[in-house]
């Protein structure tokens, strides 16, 4: 250097003086600070656009780097209040001081940014990323998986070459700027397909991202779902109609399929009592069968419940809408007639006893022919609630009785 002072032009001054650089030291002085500036200015917008959490790692990198800069730069330039001292290795021990502090007391480093790209490759939802014109720059794995697609070689293909394996892909998704839907992949894989256009917050780069998340699974769990609700709606229909059909048989006598004598009591008490309210007669006709009991010993059980369910077909058959036809018990039946005068309600129960003595059932060998007596009663004419109404009933068919059965009579033709 001493024959061309290019680097190291000489010293200035007596003792220790002071360094005069050359040409090319100068040149390479400022390039290493362009580098060395550029650096910064790099650190500098990681800092800015980085989130909190991540700031104080590059702070501590950008001061720690700044020291032994500020050095050097304070000794070429001749302005280190050391005269003749270099400044620069005091820089990196103080630069070397602050790093290590920030590395074994402040936890540098031990927050990490991850590389996004890495994130992307490693991502359940495939990606998708197709340029202005609509050609496959770049997919993760994911992607490949969703689609099918077992090469890398579809790389810069247009989007529905790229995709052929996608049977369900449509040129209609990339004609407008943002698409959502979910759209099938095959026959049995359902995703949600997202489109996205890129840019910058500059400019409007033109190429856009295509996210798949495969939500096949879930639309197999809500088809599980709607099957499972399907099936507990039919079960609770069938429980309503078992409730249905147990509320019936509770007020039904099982052998004559009329309604029973709890049935009877709730329904005469409630007619009663709207009785009461409107002024309608309430008629009631008891009927007993006639020598029942010589029935059963002559031809059987079976025979006796057969002419039972016989009057309880008769009865439901004459029945009007409101009447009730009940079995009372034994070879006894209550019909409840609401809004029935007292002398049609006889007239209505004489005919049904005609009606029954003319049949003749079939049982067996036999024909079986029987006959019944009736007691009529009306309220309030006979009776003011439900005990004195059935008891009116109840003398008026025991005087039947007495005068010979096969009859009908009123509460009041009762013989003093």
């Amino acid at each position: 250097d001493s024959y061309h002072g290019l680097v190291s032009a000489g010293w200035r001054g007596r003792g220790y003086g002071e360094f005069v650089g050359g040409t090319v030291f100068w040149i390479h002085s400022f390039y290493s600070y362009a580098l060395i500036g550029f650096a910064h200015i790099v650190l500098i917008q990681c800092f800015l656009r980085a989130p909190p959490i991540y700031r104080r790692q590059s702070g501590m990198i950008i001061g720690g780097a700044l020291v032994p800069l500020f050095g050097n730069a304070l000794t070429i330039f001749h302005l280190s209040p050391l005269p003749g001292g270099d400044l620069t290795p005091f820089g990196l021990v103080v630069s070397s001081a602050v790093i290590s502090t920030a590395l074994f007391r402040r936890g540098l480093l031990d927050l990490v940014p991850i590389a996004r790209d890495a994130v992307v490759e490693r991502m359940h939802d495939g990606v998708l990323v197709l340029d202005s014109q609509n050609r496959l720059v770049d997919l993760n794995p994911a992607a490949r998986t969703i689609l099918g697609i077992a090469h890398l070689d579809v790389l810069g293909k247009p989007a529905a070459v790229a995709m052929a394996a996608w049977h369900g892909y449509s040129p209609d998704y990339l004609s407008m700027a943002d698409f959502h839907d979910e759209v099938l992949i095959g026959n049995d894989r359902c995703v949600d397909l997202r489109i996205s256009a890129l840019s910058s917050k500059r400019t409007r780069l033109g190429g856009r991202l295509m996210v798949l998340r495969d939500i096949t699974p879930l639309r197999q769990a809500s088809a599980a779902l709607q099957d499972a609700n399907s099936r507990l709606r039919q079960q609770l229909i069938e429980i309503e109609v078992m409730q249905d059909l147990l509320k019936e048989q509770a007020i039904r006598d099982s052998l004559t399929g009329l309604y029973n004598r709890r049935f009877l009591e709730e329904t005469l008490m409630r007619e009663l009592g709207q009785s009461t309210r409107t002024h309608d007669p309430v008629s009631v006709v008891l009927i007993d069968l006639d020598h029942f009991k010589s029935i059963n010993d002559t031809y059987g059980h079976g025979a006796g419940d057969l002419l039972l369910q016989t009057v309880g077909e008769l009865l439901r058959s004459s029945c009007r809408g409101g009447d009730a036809a009940c079995r009372f018990g034994g070879e006894e039946f209550v019909v409840l007639l609401p809004g029935t005068s007292f002398s049609v309600a006889l007239q209505r129960a004489d005919q049904v006893r005609q009606e029954f003595m003319a049949l003749r059932v079939p049982f067996g060998e036999f024909k079986l022919h029987a006959t019944f007596s009736a007691g009529v009663a009306t309220f309030p004419r006979h009776g003011e609630d439900f005990a004195s109404l059935l008891n009116a009933a109840d003398i008026a068919l025991y005087a039947a009785k007495k005068e010979g059965r096969n009859r009908v009579l009123g509460a009041q033709e009762i013989p003093v």
